[in-house]
């Protein structure tokens, strides 16, 4: 039994990492630009436009 069940496990993982490392290559693929809306960055861009202030201490 031993000697039919190591073999097949070998078998099952060569068949695992070739088909992992094919499908690695997506990630290089073109994304889709990030859309957010104007509603939710409208207050970021103002806290991040503005001049630091001066900071009184007491």
């Amino acid at each position: 039994m031993k000697t039919l069940l190591f073999p097949l496990l070998g078998a099952a993982a060569v068949l695992a990492a070739a088909a992992t490392s094919s499908s690695a290559n997506d990630r290089y693929a073109d994304r889709p630009p990030v859309m957010v809306s104007p509603d939710l960055s409208a207050p970021w861009v103002l806290q991040l436009g503005r001049a630091p202030g001066i900071v009184r201490q007491n």
